[in-house]
């Protein structure tokens, strides 16, 4: 792993995760809201029900976003994906 990524790693793992490890309570929703913006589903279709390459496109690129987050954060697939609004 590059030093690089590691020092981005510790940086943001120290500002969200609490003494345990967990996410501390700004953190699960930011979160929380991440997920919802980027953590949809990857093929998108347009109104005909053909699937919308450029919309895809997107789509994986925001995917992108939630991915790089639960890698920095080093989340349990368990924890990243039961995150919830409602347990904020």
């Amino acid at each position: 792993m590059s030093t690089r990524f590691r020092n981005k790693q510790i940086a943001i793992r120290r500002l969200l995760l609490d003494g345990r490890g967990h996410l501390n309570r700004d953190a699960r929703v930011l979160a929380v809201e991440l997920k919802k913006l980027c953590g949809g589903s990857l093929t998108q279709y347009d109104r005909n029900g053909a699937v919308d390459p450029i919309a895809t496109a997107a789509a994986a690129q925001r995917r992108e976003v939630w991915d790089h987050f639960v890698k920095l954060l080093h989340l349990e697939p368990y924890e990243a994906a039961n995150l919830r609004e409602e347990e904020q």
